[in-house]
């Protein structure tokens, strides 16, 4: 009876709380529950002051939290990187606690130490009393891109090119002109098809498995696990009384994985795969970000090396509270932290820039399109020009996105309805795992590629990458080219310390001039000196604030500081950032 009269006097008028419980629960959630009833259902997040277990222990058994895969992907990807403690458990005693108050448990994110629930706007101050939770706040939508306007489709069509006899071993089909406009088949053609690399496909389930360009991914076991995170089962088909439909996923799949030469062959088509569908087509309600945040950490355990993700926030009715432009900071959606997160464990993200087409003064980016260290792909009609759907950038925090662009209007794809046709359809939904195919290509090469080392790959020698873009990031992908880079003898990974990014100087060997490209997690001071091999000062290039994101406008001429040419051999430019300090070797040879 005194609970009861607890919330009573807790939740008449106007949500009066002591400052404690107030601390703990967002403006959002506040918001939220002032357009409710009482006992209306509400989706929550709850999170946790603590773990309850040492890191200790779990270090010293990492192979009950994380597959052997998952372990050495992080030794080869993430610097060495181990269990931390993101990785350990929530509390079991935590979460039977919640769900003992009536509260239903959807989801659990060892990552955020919290739990999805849908419980009632009466149990907030319930919730908020108890000294195990930390904050609460909302679980926001996540769902898929918006489609594709018909007319938009019909003006992206055109005729396909038709591949030439005897060039390629593979028959394309279909697939030929979004592959051969960015290199894939001269790829294919060096060895290099995604073998011993494991793709994790996110997208509204996979209705047509049993379609005939996946027979060899059955045949030979490349199917490593499949989870439904909307109907909690195994399966990820379509099923009687199931939540949501998979045509989606099934052509997105069909993207990468797809081989049936003389019909459609997939960017890398020799991958493994684990497919989750992680969206409900059946509702627009906040009830998926947390699906897709649980997939991110099962993939991860796992050990898979590329996540693909055709999905992303959108706007949805009141009274959900929706993201907007202005949260496209790579910083405040939970969605985008996760794909941080996950990028800073060795996993390549690779997910679509959206379809909310172009914007002259903001950007039309769905989270987490938004996330530093991730790919983020646009869209490119056949001729190459940029999709009038694809949307733009750039992030808040002045960060140029898209990253880069692959075809996305009338890609070729499996039809989800009949096992043996095929069809085309136009997104960034798939422009997104086209690229992530050839993602999969580079770390076949060299598996020892880290997500911002194939990020870079990518854009440097993609069609723009001189002048990036909002409208077009880096431009096209060459995939050709990025393996030629990454396999060559000098390259150089980029260095990553604290999110601060510097990437390979270029060229190097160089001869007259150098560039030096970096990426700044925020605003702050920048200098960069260049230095002979003795370790004498030849020229100071820079001394300044600047601003976050991109910068390639520092290059270094070969002359020193009374603008003298300087002899070949070895130089060191020396870059530092607020107390960070990062060197690079530069060739130069006349």
């Amino acid at each position: 009876m005194k609970l009861k009269l607890f919330v009573f006097i807790a939740i008449s008028t106007t949500f009066i709380y002591s400052q404690s419980i107030m601390e703990k629960i967002s403006p959002q959630v506040n918001q939220t529950a002032s357009q409710l009833t009482g006992s209306t259902p509400v989706h929550l997040w709850v999170f946790f002051k603590d773990k309850c277990i040492t890191l200790s222990k779990a270090i010293a058994q990492p192979e009950k939290i994380l597959s052997a895969k998952a372990i050495e992907r992080r030794k080869l990807r993430a610097g060495n990187a181990g269990i931390d403690e993101s990785d350990l458990p929530v509390s079991t005693s935590y979460i039977n606690k919640i769900a003992s108050l009536g509260c239903t448990i959807r989801q659990t994110s060892k990552w955020f130490n919290g739990i999805s629930i849908v419980t009632t706007k009466n149990m907030l101050p319930v919730l908020a009393e108890l000294p195990e939770v930390s904050k609460i706040d909302l679980v926001y939508s996540f769902k898929r891109e918006k489609p594709i306007p018909e007319v938009l489709e019909k003006q992206a069509v055109s005729e396909p090119d038709k591949q030439p006899a005897g060039v390629y071993a593979l028959d394309y089909g279909t697939a030929y002109t979004q592959l051969n406009q960015i290199k894939v088949p001269d790829v294919h053609a060096l060895g290099y098809t995604g073998k011993g690399v494991t793709i994790a496909v996110f997208d509204a389930g996979f209705n047509r498995l049993s379609h005939e360009s996946f027979t060899h991914l059955f045949t030979n076991s490349k199917i490593l696990a499949t989870h439904d995170f909307v109907n909690h089962q195994t399966s990820v088909a379509d099923g009687t009384g199931l939540m949501g439909t998979g045509e989606h996923g099934t052509q997105t799949l069909s993207c990468i994985g797809a081989y049936k030469p003389g019909k459609l062959i997939g960017s890398a088509f020799d991958a493994s795969f684990i497919l989750a569908k992680t969206e409900n087509t059946d509702s627009e309600t906040p009830t998926e970000e947390d699906n897709w945040l649980a997939a991110v950490e099962w993939a991860d355990s796992i050990g898979v090396d590329i996540i693909s993700s055709s999905l992303g926030y959108d706007t949805f009715d009141s009274p959900y509270t929706s993201y907007t432009y202005a949260n496209m900071d790579g910083k405040t959606c939970r969605i985008t932290l996760t794909a941080a997160m996950a990028a800073r464990k060795g996993i390549v993200v690779v997910n679509s820039a959206s379809n909310n087409g172009y914007n002259a003064t903001v950007n039309t980016l769905s989270a987490p399109a938004d996330a530093d260290s991730i790919i983020t792909a646009g869209s490119v009609t056949s001729a190459g020009s940029r999709s009038s759907f694809s949307s733009v950038g750039n992030t808040i925090d002045g960060r140029v996105k898209p990253d880069v662009m692959a075809m996305g209007s009338s890609a070729a794809v499996a039809s989800p309805t009949d096992d043996t046709l095929y069809t085309y359809n136009s997104g960034t939904s798939f422009s997104c795992p086209i690229t992530a195919g050839v993602a999969a290509l580079l770390l076949s090469a060299k598996p020892s590629l880290t997500p911002v080392a194939v990020r870079d790959a990518l854009r440097s020698t993609a069609s723009n990458a001189s002048t990036p873009t909002r409208l077009m990031g880096w431009g096209i992908i060459n995939a050709l080219a990025a393996i030629t880079l990454v396999t060559d003898s000098s390259y150089q990974p980029p260095v990553i310390v604290n999110n601060f990014t510097v990437y390979d100087a270029y060229p190097n060997p160089f001869n007259p001039s150098v560039t030096i490209r970096y990426d700044l997690p925020q605003q702050g001071n920048v200098k960069i000196n260049i230095y002979d091999i003795n370790g004498n000062l030849i020229k100071s290039l820079t001394n300044e604030e600047q601003a976050a994101g991109y910068h390639k406008e520092i290059s270094w001429n070969g002359r020193n500081a009374v603008n003298h040419l300087v002899s070949s051999g070895t130089y060191f430019c020396r870059i530092e950032y607020n107390n960070l300090i990062v060197t690079k070797k530069l060739l130069l040879v006349k």
